[in-house]
C-alpha cells in the first residue's frame, strides 16, 4: 500500500512538471524562430530591386543600426548601392535617399560587395564599377549621413584597374592604424589572380605593402 502511494505521489509530481514545461514551451520563443520585432509582423525585411548578382555584405553601427551593400537594379544595368536600416528592420530616411545611397559609373553593371564601419562611423565599402573596357575593383567611403567623403580618394571614391583586366573587390577589413585591406579577383586572358590592396586612411595606395 505503501508503495503505491509513493507512486500516485510520483506521478502526479511528474505530471505537474511536464505539463507546466509543455505550457511554459508553448508561449516561450524558441532559439531559432524568427524574431517577430525585426520588420514586424514578419520577422524579415524585403528591398526591391536587388539586381541577379547581390552579393550582399552586412555590418552593424555601434547603435544598432544595420548597413548592407548590394546591387540595385538601374533599367537594364544596375548601380553600387548602400542602405541602412533601423534596429526594428525599417529603412533609416536621414541617410542617403530615404535609406538607400546608390553609385552609378555610367558604363553598365556597378554592384557593392563587403562593407564595414570605421571607428568615426564612416561606411566604407568595396565591390566593383564597369569602366570603359572592363570591371574595375570600386573603394568609396561615405560619412555617416550617406554623403561621399571628400576627404577620401575622388569625391570618396578609389579605382582600381589592374591593366587590362576586370577587377572585382570582395572582402574589406581596417587595421587599427586605419589602413584599409581589399581582397580583390582580377581576370583577363583567360586567367584569374587573387590580390590584395591596402590604402592609407585618405585612399591612397600604400607603397610599402607589396608590389605597386
Amino acid at each position: 500500500f505503501l508503495s503505491f502511494i509513493m507512486f500516485f505521489f510520483f506521478a502526479a509530481f511528474l505530471c505537474f512538471v511536464v505539463g507546466c514545461s509543455s505550457s511554459s514551451d508553448s508561449t516561450r520563443e524558441k532559439q531559432g524562430d524568427l524574431d517577430w520585432t525585426f520588420g514586424s509582423p514578419d520577422g524579415y525585411v524585403l528591398f526591391e530591386g536587388w539586381n541577379t548578382d547581390s552579393y550582399v555584405g552586412l555590418a552593424l553601427q555601434s547603435d544598432g543600426r544595420i548597413v548592407v551593400s548590394t546591387g540595385i537594379l538601374n533599367g537594364t544595368d544596375s548601380n553600387a548601392g548602400v542602405l541602412r536600416y533601423h534596429a526594428d528592420g525599417t529603412l533609416d530616411g536621414g541617410f542617403g535617399n530615404s535609406g538607400l545611397v546608390t553609385y552609378d559609373g555610367g558604363n553598365g553593371k556597378d554592384c557593392g560587395r563587403s562593407v564595414v564601419i570605421d571607428g568615426d562611423g564612416k561606411i566604407v565599402f568595396t565591390g566593383y564599377t564597369r569602366g570603359a573596357d572592363d570591371y574595375d575593383m570600386l573603394l568609396m567611403r561615405l560619412n555617416p549621413d550617406g554623403s561621399p567623403d571628400e576627404s577620401f580618394g575622388v569625391n570618396g571614391i578609389v579605382l582600381y584597374d589592374n591593366g587590362h583586366r576586370s577587377d572585382y573587390g570582395r572582402g574589406i577589413a581596417l587595421q587599427q592604424d586605419g589602413k584599409i585591406l581589399v581582397t580583390a579577383r582580377s581576370t583577363g586572358d583567360d586567367t584569374s589572380q587573387a590580390l590584395i590592396l591596402r590604402y592609407e586612411n585618405d585612399g591612397t595606395a600604400d607603397g610599402s605593402f607589396g608590389v605597386n
